[in-house]
């Protein structure tokens, strides 16, 4: 991702009006459209911030809740649960 950063000049740091349309044009560039948990993700900062805030107790998104199916690539699997563990 951080070549895209760059993609279209130094000052591109904008997801929807920078980042993502420069890359259309180099990239294999796929979406999906997700009506649940979302966080705007303008900058690269902002998708650092979204991921980070994914490690808050509680997640604002359960990724192994059972009643919501989470589908990772390229296997139909959750993803791994780490709990109370050191790093």
């Amino acid at each position: 991702m951080a070549d895209l950063e760059f993609v279209g000049g130094a000052s591109c740091n904008d997801f929807g009006s920078e980042i993502i349309p420069s890359a259309v044009k180099e990239h294999n560039v796929q979406a999906y459209l997700f009506n649940d948990y979302w966080e705007h993700i303008g900058t690269v900062k902002s998708v650092f911030d979204a991921n980070l805030a994914l490690t808050e107790q509680p997640p604002k998104f359960e990724f192994n809740d059972p009643k919501t199916h989470f589908y990772t690539s390229p296997r139909f699997l959750p993803p791994t649960k780490v709990e109370k563990c050191r790093v």
